[in-house]
């Protein structure tokens, strides 16, 4: 959990797998007021959160940069939203050259969840086998109220939106949302 003002996290080469916020946000990190993540090269596999943000939940101007070759696998939302990711209030990820793999949202975006004013930028990543059971979809990836998403050399292949009323196998884009591919 990192909530310190202007905090930064570097995590290299690292393994984080079967962790679990029993009641919360964010099965392996929970981060929030202006501060900075750096990921890279790391195995983010079967993580749990109660609510959104499988593996991350990143809120409140915080500054995330995850690439080479990090991998999101089997990450799982179990009431709420993003089953990999959850990037809210005025929020920024980049992502390059990831790979997201089964993971699994209740309500909207399988891998990522962005909205109230959150920016995603994902370059040369693959999105595999993403799914939602419920809310609008966004097997994938969900943009919500206020967020962008700019999508280059990207794959989205074989995700699913799961509800009778889930729109969005891949991609779910609010009319408040933007997106760029």
């Amino acid at each position: 959990y990192v909530s310190d003002s202007n905090t930064q996290l570097t995590v290299d080469n690292s393994v984080f797998s079967f962790n679990n916020a029993f009641s919360t946000f964010g099965g392996v990190l929970h981060a929030k007021n202006n501060s900075q993540i750096f990921i890279r090269a790391t195995e983010i596999i079967s993580n749990t959160a109660r609510r959104s943000g499988g593996a991350l939940s990143l809120k409140e101007s915080v500054t995330a940069v995850i690439e080479d070759s990090t991998d999101f696998k089997e990450n799982t939302a179990v009431e709420g939203n993003g089953g990999a990711i959850v990037v809210s209030q005025n929020s920024s990820l980049l992502l390059r050259k990831i790979k997201f793999q089964n993971n699994t949202a209740n309500l909207e975006g399988g891998a990522i969840k962005a909205y109230d004013g959150a920016s995603v930028s994902s370059t040369s990543s693959t999105y595999m086998f993403g799914s939602t059971m419920g809310g609008n979809g966004g097997g994938s990836v969900y943009i919500g109220t206020t967020a962008s998403l700019i999508s280059q050399q990207d794959i989205f292949s074989d995700n699913k939106a799961s509800c009778s009323n889930c729109s969005g196998g891949a991609l779910y884009i609010e009319a408040t949302g933007s997106c760029s591919v």
